[in-house]
């Protein structure tokens, strides 16, 4: 049970449904009402501090969603409530940045508030309580008295932000906020330690694609980072991390009518936002894919893309996970590299044959530093020294660019090399032995969460020959798939392929 605190989350409720209008939709310009879950959201971000009861306990929360679960708008009446609320809730200069991934969104998160504010210029809004307060543009909201303070929009995919002294930060969808969008969002965070007290960030969001680690790296998207740390910290006595997140059950029949409506209803806006059978209908006919189903319906991590190369064979890259399947240590092993030079990442595969005759896969993984680059000499001294140690290294197949110096001072060493062509003609073969062996169960992987992020994100390239996993229709890293496929073929199929037979006309 969390700790008990007094809070001005009553008050908090009260003004935004007297103050408050719903913006654009079905109940346009009624009076704003909270839903449930919002309410006990507000009780308990408005705890406040009992050492100091002018300020609030918390100063950071993510709050975790399904789809339809009415978030931006009620996103929009936070930033209402600090602007124009009671003084209690409202900071003498109150600057305000409500962010989202994308102009377009960033535009209709802001524009709720455009119209709870009572309209811009061009669209009044004269039944919203708080009509002709202020100035409201495209950007930003103004006080019509001058005073200092304002509320502004903010699009993460722009790049860049001022880092201004944010009293609070509205951060919509994170799980969308990928790349150079999360400089965004640690920009804006920082700011907030400008203010005396400082001031807090909000984040609201459904889960996002692929699962990171715990506790979790900085190479992990924003949205895990923070479900990592909600997850691992914000229970712990004493935080000041606010982690409200509702998911569905680890495991869901949906063939099972009963446990799938009991599902859904537990979510939080079942049968008043959104309704239960409607989804249920939706899941059951297959109009919604599953692994979209459990992203958007019940808020789950997932590990495959909607246009992920396992789409064709559900469950079958879960299935294949055997963390005690390594190669047995001095066992014949193929090492798949997949090199990158910087801003990027190298994936290195050692695939060998298990004593039941599937491959067992061990990944390693590097990301690039601080200064963009990759250490390549530690790529070099991993694969010499760690694993040509620990097992008999048959061959390495790489691909050519940027490991060509390195796969020369592998062969000083000792070691095979063998150049694996990135064309269709090499990866057509390859990647149709991995995809067979992954629907078969004949790969053994260690369930490492990279590996299945990566794994996650590979999809398919069509072409005239047929089809390969291309990095370029890849929603994000897939090199250790690179590297595995490589390193599968040359273990099973390289030993039998005459180089100088037209094996890969297809």
């Amino acid at each position: 049970m969390p700790e008990l605190r007094q809070s001005l989350g009553a008050k908090a409720c009260k003004w935004m449904e007297q103050m408050l209008i719903h913006g654009e939709g079905d109940r346009f310009g009624e009076p704003f009402r909270l839903l449930p879950w919002h309410r006990e959201f507000l009780w308990r971000w408005y705890e406040l501090d009992p050492a100091d009861p002018g300020s609030w306990w918390y100063i950071e929360a993510l709050v975790g969603a399904e789809r339809g679960a009415v978030k931006t708008e009620f996103f929009a009446g936070l930033a209402l409530l600090e602007f124009a609320g009671p003084e209690d809730f409202r900071r003498t200069t109150p600057i305000i940045h409500m962010a989202a991934g994308s102009y377009k969104q960033a535009g209709e998160l802001f524009g709720q508030a455009q119209i709870m504010a009572g309209g811009t210029n061009d669209m009044q809004v004269a039944s919203a309580p708080l009509h002709g307060l202020f100035d409201v543009f495209d950007q930003e909201i103004l006080y019509r008295d001058n005073r200092p303070g304002r509320i502004e929009r903010i699009a993460a995919e722009a790049g860049t932000a001022e880092g201004g002294k944010t009293s609070l930060f509205l951060a919509d969808e994170p799980h969308e906020w990928t790349g150079r969008r999360e400089r965004v969002y640690t920009v804006v965070s920082a700011a907030l330690t400008k203010r005396t007290p400082p001031g807090r960030v909000c984040a609201m969001s459904t889960a996002g694609r692929g699962r990171g680690f715990f506790p979790a790296r900085d190479t992990d998207p924003l949205v895990w980072r923070l479900y990592a740390r909600g997850t691992l910290e914000a229970h712990k006595p004493g935080s000041r991390y606010l982690f409200d997140w509702r998911e569905g059950p680890p495991e869901i029949d949906r063939d099972n009518p009963e446990e799938l409506r009991a599902a859904l209803a537990g979510m939080r806006a079942a049968d008043v936002a959104w309704d239960v059978e409607v989804r249920a209908r939706e899941i059951e006919t297959r109009k919604i894919p599953w692994h979209e189903a459990c992203r958007y319906y019940f808020n789950q991590f997932v590990e495959m893309g909607a246009d992920s190369w396992l789409i064709e064979i559900p469950g079958a890259w879960s299935e294949c996970a055997d963390p005690a399947a390594t190669p047995a240590d001095g066992a014949e092993v193929v090492v798949g590299v997949d090199m990158a030079l910087h801003h990027d990442s190298v994936g290195v595969i050692v695939a060998g044959l298990l004593s039941d005759g599937r491959v067992g896969w061990h990944p390693r993984h590097w990301s690039a530093a601080g200064n963009g680059r990759i250490d390549h000499r530690d790529v070099f001294r991993t694969i010499a020294g760690t694993i040509a140690q620990r097992w008999n290294v048959k061959a390495v197949t790489y691909d050519a660019r940027f490991f060509e110096v390195p796969a020369r001072l592998l062969e000083d060493e000792g070691v095979a090399v063998i150049e694996f062509a990135q064309s269709p003609e090499r990866l057509i073969p390859a990647d149709g032995l991995l995809f067979e062996s992954v629907r078969d169960h004949r790969i053994a992987h260690p369930d490492d969460p990279v590996l299945n992020a990566h794994a996650a994100s590979a999809a398919w390239r069509e072409g005239e020959r047929g089809r390969y996993l291309s990095k370029g229709k890849s929603a994000g890293h897939m090199d250790l798939i690179r590297a595995g496929s490589m390193a599968t073929w040359e273990l099973l199929a390289g030993a039998r392929v005459d180089s100088d037979a037209d094996f890969f006309t297809i």
